[in-house]
């Protein structure tokens, strides 16, 4: 079933169904925690913890939940099993496994009752009837978010990618290199920019929240359609419900506003570092109008190229920088479009991924074959990593054959990595990931 095939209204109303929930989300360590604590401190709206239901549970597990005819069984184990930092969510939101079967099973099957068996239910219990809902990467599923809920309003946070990235650091789940979650931060902003022309979203950003409160805070009460109220400005009591045991780089939200938070990366930062990550994320920095932005002299598209794959070539992202070069993501179907730079030069990291089914697989060797052999009819310099290593498949190893047949080993640190400035490049090889 596809996403458009949700289930949105039904003849029996769900709990809650006339509100209008609050989605807030972010790229990590922007200040959701801090939005969420200060809308949560309005008498009428209340926020739990980051729920993950969309993050950590696919479109195709919830809708066999909801389809299933023992309902709501289904439901409660993956709701259940939900967890953030360890944690069972559920258990989080101060949640019994028979309270979420009760509410369950008095609500008509459907992805909303399923989420709302944490958060509904949790505005109840505290004596509020509206609920918001704070998990930062559900900036990836805002889409199908409003397909479930199309009247929702979605907030989204942004903040300087330099010192974002730095406090990423904090996250078990992050670098810590700041240069390397920089990477992170550049493929959810995209997103984040993407979003921004969906129905119902409005940005801000965490340096006018927390030096412009009123204004700020004004300006989300216009956007939710509620009254403003002078609690909002202390998240030290609602602060409690947001922040779990084991997030510990979340305690300091429980403290009273300040800005000393802001733009640290310029005392805190190396000067490498700092240019690096400005390249990395110039177009976020330009479009939130953020200080000091770089725009890159040469970008070089890398394929495959993430926070993971990253960590590979940390230092001569560092390197590259110092003279202007961005290293950027790109997919892989650039690799058939993207053309060689004036210098003739196609340097080749490692090639990308081309999927597990067999034809798919099979046309797009063909078509990468070509791509080279006209590149390299048409004189152009075909350059090869020599650290990459052929995959396990026949496609896989022929393709290395082709490369090295038609192709230069070189070295990233070469002057030809330097020329042009449409260079293709690629650091995934067939379905290989970097670890």
């Amino acid at each position: 079933m596809s996403h458009e095939n949700i289930p949105i209204a039904s003849d029996k109303p769900l709990l809650y169904d006339k509100r209008r929930p609050i989605f807030i989300v972010g790229i990590p360590r922007s200040g959701t925690t801090l939005l969420a604590a200060l809308i949560s401190s309005h008498s009428e709206i209340a926020c739990g913890p980051e729920t993950h239901f969309f993050s950590k549970t696919s479109f195709e597990q919830r809708q066999e939940a909801v389809e299933d005819p023992n309902w709501p069984e289904q439901a409660v184990s993956l709701i259940t099993s939900i967890k953030l930092s360890g944690q069972f969510v559920y258990k989080l939101f101060k949640l019994s496994k028979k309270q979420i079967y009760t509410y369950l099973k008095d609500s008509v099957p459907s992805q909303q009752a399923m989420l709302e068996s944490l958060t509904a239910q949790f505005a109840k219990n505290i004596d509020k009837p509206f609920w918001a809902e704070k998990t930062p990467n559900h900036l990836l599923h805002l889409p199908e978010i409003l397909n479930l809920y199309p009247n929702a309003s979605i907030i989204q946070i942004i903040r300087d990618p330099r010192d974002a990235c730095n406090s990423m650091k904090k996250l078990p789940h992050a670098s810590d290199s700041a240069i390397i979650n920089s990477y992170h931060w550049y493929r959810l902003e995209s997103q984040l920019t993407n979003n921004e022309k969906l129905k119902n979203s409005i940005s801000v950003r965490y340096e006018d929240l927390v030096n412009r409160t009123t204004f700020i805070l004004d300006k989300i009460c216009t956007h939710i359609g509620i009254q403003h109220e002078g609690t909002m400005f202390d998240p030290t009591i609602s602060a409690r419900h947001l922040v779990s045991p084991k997030e510990t780089w979340k305690n300091k939200v429980s403290k009273p506003i300040n800005s000393e938070n802001v733009y640290k990366w310029k005392s805190k930062m190396p000067a490498k570092e700092a240019k690096a990550i400005s390249l990395i994320c110039h177009e976020g920095i330009f479009n939130y109008q953020y200080p000091d932005p770089i725009r890159p002299k040469t970008t070089i598209p890398v394929f495959g190229l993430d926070w993971h794959s990253a960590t590979i070539i940390s230092k001569d992202i560092i390197a590259l920088s110092e003279k202007n070069i961005f290293l950027k993501p790109a997919k892989n179907k650039e690799l058939l479009k993207l053309q060689a730079g004036s210098e003739r030069i196609l340097p080749l990291l490692e090639l990308p991924k081309i999927g597990q089914k067999r034809v798919k697989r099979l046309f797009f060797t063909i078509r990468i074959i070509i791509r080279l052999l006209i590149e390299k009819f048409n004189g152009t310099k075909i350059l090869y990593w020599s650290e990459s290593k052929p995959g396990n498949s026949l496609t896989s190893r022929f393709i290395q054959k082709i490369i090295t047949v038609l192709g230069t080993e070189f070295d990233i640190h070469s002057n030809d990595f330097e020329k042009g400035t449409e260079i293709a490049s690629a650091k995934t090889f067939l379905g290989r990931t970097i670890k």
